[in-house]
């Protein structure tokens, strides 16, 4: 016995008829699939073998498959004759996958041996809308079908919004102690929020049976966060610009800085520019993509600034006691400072003499630059004139060649001495060393007080406000 089940040929006849029945066996449905309608075809698989009787005659065979032809309704007037095992098939076929499932039903039935299909197949009007209606019956069907998991997916939605919004004002809340950086706290709040919606959007999308759709979403999150930083390239530089300006604060609101060769005040810093206020009292918007990359000179980081002014010293006139001279203006000056020192050095000749300059040193957090230079510069020339070291303008020389008479007059001495005399110059004021027309408000404040009226130029939170300067509205 058990040689003849070890016999390959049986064996090989046991495997064919255990594949031809696995091959006559429905495949297998996923739970909760739907299934097909009984009048639809299955195309996937054959017909299942027809059996008639043993050694079938031909009239039997085609009366056998033309009664199955006309019970499906899928043919319009089937005809099936058989001749010696050949089966010739006539009539009208709805589709052609009608038609294929024929052919495959009559090669099935026993004791055929070929087929000959010469069914037609009928061709839709293009009037016909019942595809149409049908897609969009199956399409309403789906939706009513969905609507319970759509309205718990939008609940789901608003309740992660909310949630994301509650943590985002928590978490500013947090990290306002211990980030100072108001750009930097906002930008760490928004994404501890961000990351909670999308999670919540990815629920929303699994509820909704679109789990595939939703990997894909939070996979190309990535690639969506390129072509944006792509398109969008200079808003994104001048945004990263403003998070490490407010970071590194080489300036404040209020400062006098100096950038791409504009001259201001800062008046605040956005996400997107840096606005300065000018000396002529305009509001100039510097991208701050420009200001990161650029040189930022700023005028009041340090207040001690040094200023120099230039003279013209006559070629007859001695140097060194020019030099004493405008010393003793600087030292006696109680606007400049005296650590680090004054000095005046002669910088260059030209042709009528040479050129002196004059430096010092001030404070600009207490004195108007503009208004101490045009205080020395008086004072320099008052003292220079009456030390009698800068000639005043006299008359022009005549020449009379044919020669002219003098009449001399008896005119007192002190006369005579009194219209030589050199004027000597008005002083200025000895408390600070100006006149009224010198002490005027500092231009910052003379800025603040012009721009009062001014319209913003831009809307949008100054990256600075919590930085104390004399600009701060």
């Amino acid at each position: 016995m058990i040689v003849e089940m070890l016999d390959p040929g049986r064996l090989l006849a046991g495997v064919m008829a255990a594949m031809s029945l696995l091959a006559q066996l429905p495949p297998p449905t996923s739970p909760g699939a739907p299934t097909k309608a009984a009048t639809e075809p299955d195309q996937t698989q054959a017909p299942a073998k027809v059996s008639v009787e043993p050694e079938a005659a031909d009239s039997q065979i085609g009366a056998r498959l033309e009664n199955i032809l006309k019970a499906t309704g899928w043919f319009e007037q089937p005809r099936v004759s058989v001749k010696e095992g050949v089966v010739f098939l006539s009539g009208v076929a709805e589709t052609d996958e009608y038609k294929a499932w024929a052919n495959n039903l009559v090669h099935n039935t026993q004791d055929v041996v070929a087929v000959v299909n010469k069914m037609q197949v009928r061709r839709p009007s293009a009037w016909n809308f019942k595809p149409a209606i049908d897609s969009l019956k199956d399409l309403w069907l789906r939706l009513i079908g969905g609507l319970p998991f759509v309205l718990f997916g939008g609940l789901v939605l608003v309740t992660t919004i909310i949630v994301a919004r509650s943590t985002r004002k928590l978490a500013q809340r947090v990290l306002k102690r211990r980030i100072e950086i108001p750009i930097l706290r906002d930008l760490a709040a928004r994404a501890i929020g961000f990351i909670i919606f999308l999670f919540g959007l990815y629920l929303v999308l699994r509820i909704s049976g679109t789990t595939q759709l939703a990997l894909t979403l939070l996979g190309g999150t990535g690639l969506i966060g390129l072509l944006l930083g792509i398109a969008f390239r200079d808003i994104t530089e001048n945004f990263l610009a403003s998070i490490f300006l407010s970071m590194q604060r080489p300036f404040l609101v209020g400062d006098l800085v100096e950038i791409t060769g504009v001259l201001g005040y800062v008046d605040r810093l956005t996400v997107r520019t840096t606005v300065l206020l000018s000396l002529d009292g305009n509001f100039v918007q510097i991208p701050n993509s420009v200001v990161y990359k650029n040189t930022i000179q700023n005028f009041t980081n340090n207040p001690s600034r040094r200023d120099a002014f230039t003279f013209t010293i006559p070629i007859q006139t001695p140097i060194e006691p020019v030099q004493k001279a405008l010393m003793e203006v600087l030292k006696s000056h109680p606007d400049v400072k005296q650590t680090p020192e004054p000095a005046v050095l002669v910088d260059h000749p030209v042709a009528n003499g040479v050129v002196a300059k004059v430096y010092y040193w001030i404070d600009s957090a207490k004195s108007d630059v503009n208004n101490v230079r045009s205080s020395l510069i008086r004072l320099c020339m008052n003292a220079l004139i009456e030390a009698r070291l800068l000639p005043l303008p006299g008359p022009t020389e005549v020449v009379f060649p044919r020669g002219m008479s003098v009449t001399r007059l008896n005119t007192p001495d002190d006369e005579v001495k009194k219209t030589t005399e050199r004027p000597r110059p008005t002083g200025a004021d000895d408390r600070n060393g100006m006149t009224e027309a010198e002490q005027h408000a500092p231009q910052g404040s003379s800025l603040k007080a012009a721009t009062k009226e001014a319209r913003p130029v831009e809307i949008g939170p100054d990256l600075l406000a919590s930085s104390n300067g004399a600009m701060s509205k």
